[in-house]
């Protein structure tokens, strides 16, 4: 399956508010308990252009989740924003 708007790592502050499919190689992650207690994740990406922040809120982390488990490469498809200058993807689904 071809990835929907593939974007790279490096591309993501040129293409804000845009709809986006990241592809790369997971370097750094971070579980949180949300306020109502529910888990969420920060992760990090890195593909061969450089590294991009992805925020999982807790409804796409607890459907889709358990794929980030899984060895390799991942592909994560969602809405790109800049909060003060704080670029992120905001995980819509983990492929």
């Amino acid at each position: 399956m071809d990835p929907l708007n593939p974007c790279s790592c490096l591309e993501l502050s040129r293409r804000v508010g845009g709809r986006v499919t990241l592809s790369g190689w997971p370097i750094a992650t971070r579980r949180v308990r949300t306020a109502d207690g529910r888990w969420m994740r920060f992760l990090s990406i890195e593909d061969e252009t450089g590294i991009a922040e992805v925020v999982i809120f807790a409804d796409v982390y607890a459907r889709d989740g358990r794929r980030l488990t899984e060895f390799g490469t991942k592909r994560i498809r969602g809405v790109i924003h800049d909060q003060m200058g704080a670029v992120t993807l905001h995980a819509e689904m983990i492929l």
